[in-house]
C-alpha cells in the first residue's frame, strides 16, 4: 500500500470527480445532499434569530399569533436538532 500523502490539489481533483459521477448517474442525491447541508449550515441561525424575535414580541407588542409563529419555528428547528441527537442519546454537537 501506497503510505504517501495525497496533496490538497488532488484531493480536491478527486473530490469533484466524485461529484460529477453522481451527478451524472444520481442529481437528485447531489441536490438533495446540497439542500440538507444547507439547511444544516442555517438552521442554527434560524434559531438565534426566531428566538430573539420571540423576545422582542413578548417585551414590546404581544401579538398572540406572532408569538405562536415565532414559536412553531424555534420548536421546529430544534426538533430537526433533537430528531437527529436525541435518538441517538448524545448531545448535538454541530458537525455531526
Amino acid at each position: 500500500m501506497n503510505e504517501e500523502k495525497m496533496t490538497l490539489k488532488e484531493s480536491v481533483r478527486l473530490t469533484l470527480r466524485a461529484w460529477r459521477f453522481y451527478w451524472k448517474n444520481t442529481p437528485r442525491f447531489v441536490l438533495s445532499t446540497v439542500l440538507w447541508a444547507l439547511a444544516d449550515a442555517v438552521s442554527p441561525y434560524a434559531v438565534v434569530w426566531f428566538s430573539a424575535r420571540l423576545v422582542a414580541e413578548l417585551s414590546d407588542a404581544r401579538d398572540p399569533q406572532a408569538l405562536a409563529v415565532d414559536v412553531a419555528w424555534v420548536l421546529g428547528v430544534t426538533a430537526r436538532w433533537c430528531g437527529r441527537s436525541c435518538s441517538t442519546g448524545r448531545a448535538w454537537s454541530g458537525n455531526s
